[in-house]
């Protein structure tokens, strides 16, 4: 469109000036009766009134139409083509290509100033001018970042990309890209300018301070006061509860701080995790204060700061030497935080295999014997409840008349020495008399270190980012291929100017299309009516074969869309494999510095410790079998306590226990050389058929 500009147009504007008051003022155009009142006559007045309000809503928004332009007859509709973005029905789905993609519904006092922004529903000055970004039923809030949101929230502010304040009241920042804060009450805050993907979720601050996630990938959720500040760190279902270390956990907790890399602070009250994976579980007024260290199930002041070490079922005690378990409640007070363990009941080496019981100490078991392990003097079996005697030193073999007994084999002692259960009896040096010889060492640990290799990430965010565009672009010509036919047919064949002029010379009187060949007194007309249908015959033809040319266009970008959405598809999938790519720059390592792999990193932890010095013959790369899985090479032989034994023929109820043939215990008057033993109860009597009977020996 543009304004007049043929030979007749006036070179002055005209001064729009107002209309005299007639008899009805703000009226209606009349057809009027000729002959009898004058119809009303649009004047040179009105034409450009109307004219100016047309070029006016035309001109409105340059950034969409620069200027109006004669030879265009689409300007309008491309100018007011945003107001398609307003559905008013649930049944409209057909897609639209908005132009001024903002919108400013229902709202107060608030701005759409980003691109593709938009505020509904909300008040009190309320901004989204992220490009795109929304806020939506939300009073005083802003949505600066771009693909950022407010939604039913009250004070949110939102900076961070792809970020969103939802369902939540009071000082909300939503500040990294990422992040999310929703179902919140009181000062919250996700994020922040120096870290990505984080989320404060059903979580409240009662006072003052804040609730903060504001590590990278960190959270918290269902807690009061919860403060995640550590990388990968996570407050959940706490109270005033920190995790500040890289991946430090606070669960179900209640004034607990989980400060150490790795450490977590677990169903615990007033509880501290201070070193790297350390960890306080199920107890109250408890500290970990050592690296791979824990208090668990404890109360009264816990305290570990051995390095591998664990203080269980615990009150007021403390654990300070490392690679102990160890636990402690001797019912007193409080105690100052010392150096050495404290109120200890009981506590296991695991460097030394020292276990150390408090004086006055029961220790109870199930069987009723103690035995210790004798080395066969030959290969085989021997059978529970025979008698041994000596072979050639320190072996054993059954018992015959007249040897000294070492003893009865044991089917299930209480206690039994000499199994090494644990692994070889000779991997550490001894003095002369069997004594473990301690040396001391330097004992160095770091931990590993991984990188993120950032080129695969960008090559594929590049892929994404071209993918995405041609996608948009795929959209847009779509869409734009589904414009109605009657804009396409206009756009090519252009303004039909014999079917306007004849439409033009019929306006005062305007017949119905069917009656005109039936109205004598209108034939005169009929040229005007015969070129009518002429243009419209022309128009349908030219319909048809715009139908068919706008389906294959839009079957031809269906297709590219579909293509392009694959392309994006696939790029986001690289992405997210490059950004879970990990390398490993470093290896970790926890041992002696003299057999360190490699030179000590700068941040390495060098300490001296003392261990058991390592024989010269140990290998520890070959197996290792039990005494108790070899029982053709050893036997468990009861030294004293109540066993069972095999007996010969007649023994009976308070004889003394001799050797007999093969092992079998013989009855005698009194007792013999070797161990004493003495018949308590003769539980089975002797059986011919299988060669024995059985009774309680006491063994001493």
């Amino acid at each position: 469109m543009e304004r007049v500009s043929t030979s007749t147009t006036s070179a002055v504007d005209p001064t729009i000036a107002g209309y005299a008051a007639g008899p009805q003022p703000a009226g209606w155009f009349s057809d009027g009766t000729p002959g009898v009142i004058d119809g009303t006559i649009p004047g040179a007045q009105w034409m450009n009134q109307v004219q100016e309000e047309l070029v006016n809503a035309i001109e409105h928004d340059t950034a969409v139409v620069a200027a109006a332009d004669v030879l265009l007859e689409n300007q309008l509709a491309t100018a007011i083509g945003s107001l398609k973005a307003l559905r008013s029905a649930i049944a409209d789905t057909t897609s639209i290509t908005p132009t001024h993609l903002r919108a400013n519904l229902a709202a107060s006092a608030s701005q759409a100033t980003g691109a593709a922004s938009v505020v509904a529903a909300s008040d009190n000055g309320s901004v989204a001018s992220g490009a795109p970004s929304a806020v939506i039923g939300s009073t005083a809030a802003t949505a600066s970042g771009t693909q950022s949101a407010a939604i039913a929230s009250n004070g949110a502010l939102v900076a961070g990309d792809e970020s969103a304040a939802i369902a939540s009241k009071g000082s909300t920042t939503a500040g990294s890209t990422n992040a999310a804060i929703i179902a919140c009450g009181g000062s919250v805050v996700s994020g922040d300018a120096t870290s990505n993907n984080t989320a404060v979720i059903a979580s409240i601050k009662s006072g003052a301070g804040v609730c903060v996630a504001n590590g990278e990938q960190s959270m918290v959720a269902a807690s009061d006061n919860g403060q995640a500040t550590g990388l990968s760190s996570v407050v959940l279902g706490s109270a005033t509860a920190v995790a500040s270390g890289a991946a430090s956990a606070c669960i179900a907790s209640s004034g607990a701080t989980a400060s150490g890399d790795y450490s977590v602070v677990l169903g615990s009250l007033t509880a501290t995790a201070t070193a790297n994976r350390a960890a306080v579980v199920a107890s109250d007024s408890a500290d970990a204060d050592a690296a791979n260290s824990a208090v668990i199930a404890s109360t009264g002041g816990a305290y570990v700061t051995g390095t591998v070490s664990v203080l269980i079922a615990s009150e007021n005690a403390q654990l300070h030497s490392p690679s102990c378990v160890a636990a402690g409640d001797r019912g007193g007070g409080a105690i100052a935080k010392g150096a050495a363990d404290q109120q200890l009941a009981w506590r296991a080496s695991s460097v030394t295999g020292d276990f150390d019981v408090i004086a006055g100490a029961g220790f109870n078991v199930g069987a009723i014997d103690f035995a210790e392990y004798f080395e066969n003097s030959a290969p085989g079996v021997l059978p529970h409840g025979r008698l041994v005697s000596r072979r050639g030193g320190r072996k054993v073999g059954l018992a015959q008349p007249g040897e000294r007994v070492v003893g009865p084999v044991s089917a299930c002692p209480g206690i039994t020495g000499g199994g090494h259960g644990l692994g070889w009896h000779g991997w550490c040096e001894t003095t002369e008399f069997g004594a473990p010889i301690d040396e001391m060492i330097e004992w160095v640990e770091w931990p590993q270190l991984t990188s993120t290799d950032h080129g695969p990430r960008d090559v594929a965010q590049a892929k994404l980012t071209a993918a995405a565009a041609a996608y948009s672009a795929a959209v847009e010509a779509k869409n734009h291929a589904r414009l109605s036919e009657q804009d396409k047919r206009e756009s090519l064949l252009g303004p039909s100017d014999a079917f306007r002029a004849a439409t033009e010379q019929l306006k005062p009187w305007t017949p119905a299309r069917k009656s005109w060949r039936r109205a004598p007194r209108l034939a005169e007309n009929a040229h005007i009516w015969l070129a009518i249908e002429a243009a419209q015959a022309k128009m349908a033809t030219a319909d048809a074969e715009m139908r068919a040319h706008v389906a294959e266009r839009v079957e031809a970008a269906a297709q590219a869309e579909a293509k392009t959405r694959a392309m994006m598809d696939r790029a986001r999938a690289e992405l997210a494999a490059a950004e879970s790519a990990v390398t490993v720059t470093r290896d970790a390592y926890r041992g002696p510095l003299a057999e360190c792999p490699t030179t000590p990193p700068d941040d390495a932890n060098i300490t001296r410790r003392t261990r058991r010095k390592p024989a010269a013959g140990y290998d520890p790369s070959r197996p290792y079998v039990p005494r108790g899985q070899r029982p053709e090479q050893w036997t468990q032989v009861g030294l004293t306590g109540q066993i069972k034994v095999a007996t010969e023929k007649g023994v009976k109820d308070g004889d003394f226990l001799i050797a007999g043939k093969d092992g079998l215990a013989r009855g005698a008057a009194k007792p013999d050389l070797g161990r004493r033993m003495e018949c308590m109860e003769v539980v089975s009597p002797f059986d011919a058929a299988r060669g024995y009977g059985i009774a309680w020996a006491l063994v001493g």
